[in-house]
């Protein structure tokens, strides 16, 4: 159930239905941003195959607790909840029978929170007093069996792409979101290139790339000069920092070994090209004088073709060009004028 994610790719609903998903929920949160209407409600997201996919969109989590204050431990006040929210779900015709809410422990803990102690004891005594409709805890699974009796003739169509409106989250933090998205290439480069030798620190950087990637920017409230802010910002953008370091020394550690380079610096006796991605490329490698001949080994990818070639140093007009082919051959060299 995606809650602080806005968008939502076409293509997603596709890939939802070969996986065999039958009920994709979501709770979208409306502050600085939008969500996609019929909400709350449910429809048929039609994918780009033409097959539909069955969307609950439901509230935004915490909810339970702001529409029903449930964090007065009052039953007489949930009932004032209860017949607020009664009158908005009238004015949006809401076909439902049932309404599906999440709570927190707000008002202490609302994101990324654990179950509130208190809450049981209020739904038993709103229970109890009969004052709207019986409340239980759910699951998804709860949640699947009852959206599944609602016939697909009953629901509304819908096709595209769900549209990011909030994303400011990528604009607070440009250096740190650059940062991350190319540790993604770095760590994908050093997986291919390590092969069955991939050592943890590719793991180690994931786990870093993913956190970042894992919550959005920004404060709730901000003051800029208070130290908690300040913190915050130094927390959120570390995991960026942290996984583009180890995911370039992967790709350092993977190339050392794979080169079967000296522990110690001993100089250069031959280059490795590598190309790691799915596609070919071309290069201009400079490189430097070679003692006092002219001729480089160059070495592919997988180590097993060297070819030889005559190039220029470093400041030349002769430089090599050097095609390399995705299965880690040399597809391609010779010099440019």
């Amino acid at each position: 159930m995606p809650a602080r994610r806005q968008r939502r790719p076409w293509a997603l609903a596709d890939a939802l239905l070969d996986a065999g998903v039958d009920l994709f929920v979501m709770a979208v949160n409306p502050h600085l941003g939008q969500a996609v209407q019929p909400r709350p409600g449910m429809f048929m997201w039609e994918a780009p195959s033409g097959r539909k996919l069955r969307v609950f969109n439901g509230h935004h989590y915490t909810m339970f607790d702001q529409l029903l204050w449930a964090w007065d431990d009052s039953v007489d006040r949930m009932a004032e909840g209860w017949a607020l929210l009664t009158e908005r779900l009238r004015e949006l015709a809401y076909p439902l029978s049932f309404v599906y809410l999440t709570t927190t422990c707000s008002p202490i803990l609302w994101d990324n929170a654990p179950p509130n102690p208190f809450v049981p004891d209020l739904v038993r005594r709103w229970n109890e007093a009969e004052l709207g409709p019986c409340v239980r805890y759910a699951t998804f699974d709860d949640l699947r069996q009852r959206a599944l009796t609602i016939p697909d003739d009953e629901l509304p169509v819908l096709r595209g792409d769900w549209t990011d409106y909030w994303s400011f989250g990528y604009g607070s933090a440009p250096g740190a979101t650059s940062l991350n998205q190319r540790a993604k290439v770095l760590a994908a480069a050093a997986s291919s290139i390590a092969g069955a030798r991939a050592s943890g620190v590719i793991g180690r950087a994931l786990e870093r790339i993913d956190l970042y990637d894992e919550h959005t920017f920004g404060y709730w409230d901000t003051a800029d000069e208070h130290p908690l802010t300040q913190t915050t910002e130094l927390l959120k953008q570390a995991p960026a920092h942290e996984g583009h370091e180890l995911a370039s020394f992967a790709v350092m550690d993977a190339l050392e070994r794979l080169a079967d380079n000296p522990v110690a610096d001993k100089g250069v006796a031959r280059v490795l090209l590598c190309n790691p991605s799915p596609h070919p490329i071309s290069v201009y490698p400079e490189l430097p004088r070679h003692g006092s001949g002219s001729t480089w080994r160059v070495s592919a990818l997988t180590g097993r073709a060297v070819w030889p070639m005559k190039v220029g140093h470093a400041g030349t007009a002769r430089r090599p060009k050097v095609r390399a082919c995705s299965d880690g051959s040399i597809c391609h060299h010779s010099l440019g004028g």
